[in-house]
């Protein structure tokens, strides 16, 4: 697998400071759980398609309290969609912070 913090480490090191992850519930579940995100933005559309795909897999959150939390969410209509986005708690910035100095480190 890839070592998010190192890439994320050695683009910070090359002063890219935003990046748009697109995948699927392996790729999300790896940020979600490394809290390596700032902000989440998901869209729910009118389409019944039964079971569906899942988002997210194991995160490592054994109870409510330790579930990441959104802040500052907001809502925006989009055609016939709803996006939602939301970001993580400011400790961001000192997370990142901690990744690059781990890499530096290395």
């Amino acid at each position: 697998g890839v070592n998010l913090p190192e890439v994320l480490g050695e683009l910070s090191l090359m002063g890219i400071s935003s990046v748009l992850v697109e995948g699927g519930a392996a790729v999300f579940t790896s940020f979600v759980r490394e809290k390596l995100f700032d902000k989440i933005t998901a869209f729910i559309a009118p389409v019944v398609i039964g079971k569906g795909v899942p988002v997210l897999g194991d995160v490592g959150t054994q109870t409510i309290s330790q579930a990441p939390r959104l802040q500052n969410v907001t809502f925006h209509s989009i055609d016939d969609q709803i996006m939602v986005q939301g970001y993580r708690n400011l400790d961001f910035l000192g997370r990142l912070k901690e990744v690059v100095n781990v890499y530096r480190a290395d």
